[in-house]
């Protein structure tokens, strides 16, 4: 398969990825909430992750929206909190109101 998805890549103007489930947890990098992970699928997570390496590979430009954002920040070693309103409402944080977070929220 990685072949197949390399040749196809090779192909490639560029790359977008973008919506799909949540990343699942199993990556080192991915924090997640218990309550409000969403449907994961690791297959895709793989799927993305080697696209996006042969994407570099060839170096095409890349771009990500929402998950495809988040594929590109845990490929690169990056933090990501799965489900971030959740862990505020777990603290008590008067000076932070959903609507100062509301445009970070996956």
């Amino acid at each position: 398969m990685k072949q197949t998805l390399k040749a196809l890549v090779e192909r490639l103007d560029g790359l977008i990825l973008f919506l799909g489930h949540d990343i699942a947890p199993v990556h080192p990098m991915v924090k997640s909430q218990e309550r409000g992970l969403g449907e994961i699928w690791p297959e895709r997570d793989i799927f993305d992750m080697h696209l996006l390496a042969y994407a570099k590979e060839y170096k095409l430009p890349i771009m990500g929206i929402c998950r495809g954002h988040q594929i590109i920040n845990v490929a690169h070693k990056g933090l990501f909190i799965s489900r971030l309103a959740c862990l505020l409402h777990d603290y008590d944080i008067p000076k932070i109101k959903q609507q100062d977070y509301q445009l970070i929220l996956w």
